[in-house]
């Protein structure tokens, strides 16, 4: 090297040279560490630079290996990674990313679910996987199970010791769930050797054609609900209520085979953004906690005040009980109304509104006695309208402050798109000594089959 060359290259800074490799990736930081040895030994050295690798590509904040074993630094923790995960590219950086917003998920809210996650699986026992069913894992589906290979759920276990009792793991899906009359789901995600047995059974019992690509990757406890993987192109698709028309769960992408990545990412985007909480699916049963998949936002659900009482409509398609592929489709729908009594501190702030007490005076408790629905097709036109007591046979009495009341309820439609609008009887005090009785408004709410069905 010409002497000049070589003090040019010296008089760089080590915080010059630092932040000119920032911007490198790691074939190019190679490639500068055999230019030059005091660039050799920045490269070398720069743990900064290396940290920042790891949490970009592998969401990393920690040198440890894939297998959660301490290393000495981020160099050896992203060439560790690298060997793992390397030939995925950056569908690993997304795996991984989506993978970590669901541990800090459900590690903070739900913990029985993060402890249900199993270790990565190995490439060796995905290419078994493979061998067994006869066909070509997509490398989006592959890469989600190397990071966790699915759930190890203690109901699983007891099924496979043909015992049937109940367990409250079956509320412990990754995938959450719902319940409403007696359809109840938890969808948990499916590990290697389940996935085997169950695609097996599923291409049996179904009567799938010969060289169906569908590989079930997720299934509730007792399979009315029942989400799939192509193999052939990476698209999710969920069973219909006839179990063999499946619906697509994801939109069509452009050729990259990633639509199992995209579904798996949407979800635990929405499940971070707190768009799902952890609740029971059954009242009667408080073992049933589960995250369930009635919306908690806007504008997955809309929300009204009228006179202090609170009125949430959060809507669900529900793809299992929908039958889309008959000359005359249904789609189903199921809703959670939430009703509740603001505090009397926040019922007096808003006096002198529609959304606050009539009278000045804030209500210590209000009790249902009526519905009345508006239903309309995807136009806004009045499909029909539905008026009763009650509802599902309950009365809820709301005490300012306290917890709200929830009840879950279902429609059908013959179009994708339509919505529900209402009002409910209320009563100032209760039934048993009824005041004054007033309208809540319970505000439109669509029901629309969504892009991605989870």
């Amino acid at each position: 090297m010409e002497p000049a060359v070589e003090a040019g290259l010296n008089s760089i800074s080590a915080e010059s040279l630092s932040h000119i490799f920032s911007f490198l990736s790691p074939a190019d930081l190679a490639a500068a560490a055999c230019t030059h040895s005091a660039w050799r030994l920045a490269v070398g050295q720069e743990e900064g630079l290396w940290g920042a690798l790891c949490e970009s590509r592998f969401s990393l904040t920690s040198p440890t290996s894939p297998e959660g074993t301490p290393l000495p630094g981020f160099k050896a923790a992203f060439g560790a990674w690298h060997s793992a995960f390397g030939r995925y590219g950056q569908l690993a950086a997304r795996a991984l990313r989506a993978w970590r917003l669901i541990e800090t998920w459900t590690g903070e809210h739900f913990p029985p679910v993060a402890a249900s996650l199993r270790p990565g699986a190995s490439e060796a026992l995905l290419d078994a996987v493979e061998a067994e069913l006869g066909v070509k894992l997509c490398p989006a589906l592959r890469v989600l199970y190397r990071v966790h290979d699915g759930q190890e759920l203690e109901f699983d276990r007891q099924v496979d010791k043909q015992r049937t009792a109940m367990h409250e793991s079956v509320f412990h899906g990754m995938f959450g769930g719902y319940a409403f009359y007696n359809h109840m789901v938890s969808t948990r995600m499916l590990p290697l050797r389940r996935l085997v047995r169950w695609t097996r059974t599923a291409h049996t019992q179904l009567g799938f054609p010969a060289g169906d690509q569908r590989v079930l990757i997720a299934a509730s406890h007792n399979f009315g609900k029942m989400i799939y993987c192509s193999a052939s192109d990476g698209m999710v698709r969920v069973a219909s209520v006839d179990k063999s028309t499946c619906l697509d769960a994801v939109p069509a992408g452009d050729g990259a085979c990633d639509g199992v990545l995209r579904w798996f990412e949407a979800y635990a985007e929405a499940l971070s953004a707190g768009r799902f909480a952890v609740e029971a699916l059954e009242l009667e049963y408080a073992e049933s906690r589960s995250i369930s998949l009635f919306p908690q936002l806007q504008p997955w659900c809309s929300q009204a005040v009228t006179e202090g009482v609170r009125v949430e409509g959060c809507p669900l398609f529900i793809p299992e009980l929908t039958q889309a592929s008959d000359p005359e489709p249904s789609y189903f729908f199921a809703y959670s109304i939430r009703f509740s009594l603001l505090p009397e501190q926040e019922q007096q702030r808003l006096m002198g509104t529609l959304a606050g007490p009539r009278d000045g005076v804030p209500l210590p408790s209000v009790q249902l006695r009526s519905r009345h629905w508006v239903i309309r097709d995807g136009s806004g036109a009045v499909e029909s309208e539905v008026r009763g007591e009650a509802v599902v046979g309950m009365y809820p009495l709301l005490i300012a402050g306290e917890p709200r009341f929830a009840y879950q309820s279902c429609t059908h439609q013959k179009a994708a798109s339509g919505s529900m609008e209402g009002n409910f009887k209320f009563v100032e005090g209760s039934l048993s000594q009824p005041g004054r009785e007033f309208d809540v408004s319970c505000a439109r709410f669509n029901l629309v089959v969504p892009d991605v069905v989870f």
